[in-house]
């Protein structure tokens, strides 16, 4: 049996975008979102790190802005850092997008997809 690492997140962006242009040419955009959890009587709310790469890149430029509601299709990395403060190892996660989809506002707009 193979493994499955993919994840669907739907949220509201916490900040517009920053995307970048790579050394190669390439462009990736770094987006936060939260993403809320409804728990018994508590709700918790997650904010995830999203990085897209490639042809979702010009799409977050022209449509995504801090607020915006998301759907984020992707798979889940780790990275490893040493705490500035505390010089322990730390693990962060994030989310590589593989489609950024956006709700459509009205019954008559078709959803955004890039």
């Amino acid at each position: 049996m193979g493994y499955v690492n993919q994840v669907v997140l739907q949220g509201n962006l916490v900040s517009d975008p920053e995307c970048v242009a790579l050394k190669d040419g390439a462009e990736l955009c770094r987006l936060r979102m939260a993403v809320n959890n409804r728990r018994s009587k508590k709700d918790e709310t997650l904010f995830i790190d999203v990085t897209v790469f490639g042809g979702q890149v010009p799409f977050c430029k022209t449509y995504l802005n801090t607020g915006k509601e998301i759907t984020v299709i992707g798979r889940l990395q780790s990275s490893q850092y040493e705490d500035k403060d505390t010089g322990k190892k730390r693990t962060s996660y994030q989310i590589i997008a593989s489609d950024i989809q956006t709700p459509a506002a009205k019954k008559d707009k078709v959803e955004e997809t890039f």
